[in-house]
C-alpha cells in the first residue's frame, strides 16, 4: 500500500534522492493540496494549443488584423465554426482550417441557404450536437463574444451538457470605432470630472434617463433602426447640440464615419452621411449595420474643440 495522499510525491522519488530532493518535493505536494480545484470550464488549454472543447470566440470589429493570436489559434485547430453576420467571414478567410465545417448562425435574415434568421434554440443545439460528437468547436461571434452576444444562453447549454468550454476576448467595436476617429471612449472634458462609459444596444428596453445621468459618453450597439428616435430621446436628456459620432461597420475596407450633434442625427444627417437616405421608414437597415453611435463629449472631434 502507498503511503498517503500527502507524500505520495515522496513515495515516486528515486530511493537514492538526497534529502533536500525529498522536502522540496513534500512542499510541492502540500501546496498542491491547498490550491482550490478548478471548474470544467478552467481547463482551456494556454493560447496555441488545441482545446478539445467549445470555444466562444470573438472575432473582432471586421478586420482581420484585430482578431486576436488566441481566436486565430482556435480558427486554425477547429472542426467546426458557427460564425455571425458581423465581422467573421474576412477573419474565417484568412485564419480558419482549410477543412473547417463552416455553418452560418446569424439572425440578420437569410444567407448561404439559410431560410431567415437562426433561432438561439436551434444554436445552442447545434453546439451541443457537434461537442458530444467530439467535434472541436469554435463559436465565432463578430466583437466580443461577451458583449450583446447572447453568450449566457450558450454557456448554460454547454453546462447542461457537462462540457468543457473556453472564452477568448474579442475587440468590441466601439474601441474600433474610437481609434478609428482618434477619440477616447473615456476621457473627461472638464478637470477632476470622473470619465464614465455607459455600453447599451438599442434593441433592449432602456432607461434613457439613468444612463444619461450615470455615464458622460454612451456606447449605442445596434442602433441602426432607431437612429432618429433615439437621437431624439437622447436631445431631451442631453441637449441638442450634444456631440455625437456614428461609425459604420467599424476597421472594414467600406467603413463610413460621421461627426455632428444629436440635433443633426435626429434630423436624419448622420443616416443621409452613411448611407442614401435620409429617413428611418424602410426597415431594412442593412446598408447602415453594423452601426455604433457614440454620444458625450468624447465624440467631439479635434476640429471642434
Amino acid at each position: 500500500m502507498p503511503p498517503p495522499v500527502l507524500s505520495l510525491s515522496l513515495w515516486r522519488l528515486p530511493v537514492r534522492c538526497s534529502f533536500p530532493q525529498r522536502l522540496h518535493a513534500l512542499r510541492v505536494s502540500f501546496q498542491s493540496r491547498r490550491r482550490p480545484s478548478l471548474p470544467t470550464w478552467a481547463s482551456a488549454a494556454p493560447s496555441g494549443v488545441e482545446f478539445a472543447g467549445v470555444t466562444f470566440a470573438g472575432a473582432g470589429p471586421g478586420d482581420p488584423a484585430l482578431c486576436t493570436i488566441a481566436t486565430a489559434a482556435a480558427l486554425a485547430s477547429a472542426d467546426a465554426i458557427l460564425y455571425d453576420d458581423l465581422g467573421c467571414q474576412a477573419v474565417m478567410d484568412e485564419h480558419a482550417a482549410k477543412d473547417a465545417q463552416k455553418v452560418y448562425v446569424g439572425k440578420r435574415g437569410a444567407r448561404d441557404g439559410a431560410t431567415g434568421a437562426t433561432a438561439q434554440s436551434a444554436i445552442c443545439e447545434e453546439i451541443v450536437r457537434r461537442a458530444l460528437d467530439g467535434e472541436r468547436v469554435v463559436r465565432l461571434k463578430g466583437g466580443d463574444p461577451s458583449t450583446f452576444g447572447r453568450l449566457q444562453d450558450e454557456i448554460e447549454a454547454c453546462k447542461a451538457n457537462s462540457l468543457s468550454w473556453r472564452v477568448i476576448a474579442g475587440v468590441t467595436s466601439a474601441s474600433a470605432a474610437a481609434a478609428s476617429l482618434g477619440v477616447p471612449l473615456t476621457a473627461p472634458r472638464a478637470r477632476r470630472q470622473v470619465a464614465s462609459l455607459s455600453v447599451v444596444s438599442a434593441h433592449a428596453d432602456v432607461d434613457w434617463t439613468s444612463v444619461s445621468r450615470g455615464a458622460n459618453t454612451i456606447a449605442i450597439y445596434m442602433g441602426a433602426r432607431k437612429l432618429e428616435s433615439l437621437a431624439r430621446r437622447l436631445c431631451a436628456e442631453r441637449g441638442d447640440s450634444t456631440p455625437c459620432m456614428g461609425v459604420r461597420r467599424a476597421s472594414s475596407p467600406d467603413e463610413a464615419r460621421w461627426v455632428g450633434t444629436l440635433a443633426e442625427a435626429a434630423d436624419g444627417r448622420m443616416r443621409e452621411a452613411l448611407t442614401d437616405r435620409k429617413d428611418d421608414s424602410q426597415k431594412n437597415d442593412s446598408d447602415l449595420s453594423p452601426l455604433l453611435v457614440v454620444v458625450g463629449e468624447a465624440a467631439k472631434s479635434d476640429d471642434d474643440t
